[in-house]
């Protein structure tokens, strides 16, 4: 698709609408959703949002509100997968939007993805879906009111990292500062953001600390998540912050949240600290995402997990050493196999 022509005329000559996040969901697709959501409402459209997993606990303040039955599927004129564009990337309800939906489209900025849907408008210089949605309701000539601000700016900061990572350019602070200038609660936004902490905090932190491990000098910190520790701190385990306690840590490279389903499936989540680019690393566990922040899966034993994820961890290593033309240094230390 060139520009917004058919994305906007197709939100403008519609009635209802469904708007799909993606799995383990954060900031952006929320964020996103809500804001088109919301913006769709208002031109007196029907919205339903869906999203296989639950609302973490740092971003229920949106008040978003998740659909569940799958068979509405069938009577919604347009489905739009956001900041995703992939049926596996929203977990339950792929293969009924492959089968069931009347119309589907898809609005992402992740570029090293391959859309699995024909009408996906793809903007992958942006550093947040939230951008694109903040250009697409000016495109459809809506204004923002505070809700609407106050979802985009959740998508924009939560997907560069608070304004800190790579990704992040004038764009996104401009997109940030015309939200802010709406008048929403930033103080209050920024504290659910970045320091609501669940209960049993300290708790949780002593169990933490037990499933934490890392290999070559820190370079790589691997995080255990497994169903015991999940079921008893569900809440603290899907918070961000997690990663926020060790990247940053002097010659670390990326940290590695590996969390266990009951069918013994590992999610995996990773974070760049030095610019290591992650997004290739979760392709190789059939995911993918951002330079700094990304993710994956994989079926098997923790061991097995850990295994491989060492083994691709060490090849990207040794891969970014080769293009910088180096014969030596890091690659060759002890990775404790």
């Amino acid at each position: 698709m060139k520009g917004f022509e058919k994305l906007s005329s197709t939100l403008l000559s519609n009635r209802t609408f469904g708007l799909f996040a993606h799995i383990s969901p954060d900031g952006d697709t929320l964020g996103s959703c809500q804001a088109l959501g919301l913006a769709l409402a208002a031109l007196g459209k029907r919205v339903s949002i869906f999203c296989d997993g639950s609302i973490p606990l740092y971003l229920r303040f949106l008040g978003v509100q998740l659909e569940d039955d799958a068979e509405l599927i069938k009577t919604i004129d347009v489905c739009i997968l956001v900041d995703c564009c992939e049926f596996k990337r929203v977990g339950k309800f792929g293969e009924v939007l492959k089968a069931n939906a009347r119309k589907l489209m898809a609005i992402d900025h992740h570029a090293n993805v391959t859309p699995d849907i024909k009408d996906t408008y793809m903007d992958g210089k942006k550093a947040s879906c939230a951008e694109i949605i903040y250009d697409l309701l000016k495109d459809i000539g809506m204004s923002m009111n505070k809700e609407i601000a106050q979802s985009i700016y959740t998508g924009v900061s939560t997907d560069t990292g608070s304004f800190i990572h790579a990704s992040t350019n004038a764009n996104s602070l401009a997109v940030a500062c015309d939200c802010v200038n709406c008048g929403f609660d930033l103080a209050k936004t920024n504290f659910n953001l970045y320091k609501l902490k669940p209960g049993k905090q300290f708790d949780f932190y002593r169990a933490l600390f037990k499933h934490i491990k890392s290999y070559g000098d820190e370079k790589l910190i691997i995080i255990k998540i497994d169903n015991k520790l999940y079921n008893k701190f569900a809440y603290n385990c899907e918070a961000t912050e997690l990663f926020g306690l060790f990247t940053g840590i002097a010659g670390n490279e990326v940290v590695a949240k590996l969390t266990e389903n009951p069918i013994g499936n590992w999610r995996i989540g990773l974070r760049s600290s030095r610019g290591m680019d992650v997004s290739r690393i979760g392709r190789q566990f059939g995911g993918g995402g951002h330079l700094m922040a990304a993710g994956g899966a994989m079926n098997g034993t923790f061991g097995a997990v850990r295994r491989k994820l060492l083994s691709v961890f060490k090849d990207e290593e040794k891969r970014r050493e080769m293009e910088k033309s180096r014969v030596s240094g890091a690659g060759d230390f002890d990775w404790n196999y």
